[in-house]
């Protein structure tokens, strides 16, 4: 078959495929108190991070942002390190400019963004991508998320209906990877004592970014 042929073939196909509707999906059980609507919703997602040992507050805007973010990463030593294609790179930081470069172990803070905010379990979601290198949540002492306030969501299926939603509006499509973090760093393998840093940063900051 020549490749004009071939072309035509497929071309056919995925507009058949286009064309379909999509079967609809079936609704999970939903965890009574993951029903709420803002402002509950909200304190549900900050009790249940704090409660996962999560350091929360809240940013008016990029201004309030970008010096929450420099005074946390003088607290522990050193300067935000911003992924260069990060919209956070962007920010009014004034005279404390962030390290603009991917982490590196032993960095001071490292920041990244969140996709949504799960109040079920005080979990983040983090996509993948140039603008949110997965190694800034491992390699560095302590981690920085920034999370819009119109992401949070109540239980974890609510964050698969919200994904195809940003890709159907937006014409994206999904990460390549999805971490869930609760928290900072932890485990109890030794001894059954409970050590942050195990395997991770130290300490999670999460910054509620107020809509603007």
């Amino acid at each position: 078959m020549r490749d004009g042929g071939r072309a035509q073939i497929l071309g056919a196909v995925r507009r058949a495929l286009k064309a379909r509707t999509a079967p609809a999906r079936p609704t999970h059980l939903v965890p009574q108190r993951a029903r709420l609507q803002a402002p509950e919703l909200r304190a549900l997602f900050v009790a249940q991070a704090e409660g996962a040992g999560a350091k929360v507050q809240s940013v008016p805007n990029d201004v309030a942002l970008a010096e929450a973010l420099t005074a946390l990463a003088a607290a522990h030593g050193g300067v935000p390190v911003v992924a260069p294609a990060s919209p956070l790179a962007k920010l009014p930081w004034g005279a404390s400019a962030p390290a603009l470069r991917p982490v590196a172990s032993g960095d001071a803070l490292a920041v990244s963004t969140a996709v949504a905010g799960l109040a079920e379990t005080g979990s983040l979601a983090l996509a993948s991508g140039p603008e949110n290198p997965v190694l800034s949540a491992f390699l560095p002492e302590h981690h920085a998320v920034v999370l819009p306030a119109s992401a949070l969501l109540g239980p974890s299926e609510d964050l698969w209906a919200f994904l195809r939603e940003q890709a159907g509006a937006e014409g994206l499509v999904f990460p390549r990877t999805l971490h869930w973090i609760t928290g900072p760093s932890r485990s109890g393998d030794i001894e059954m004592t409970m050590l942050f840093g195990a395997h991770g940063p130290l300490s999670l900051t999460i910054l509620i970014q107020e809509d603007r």
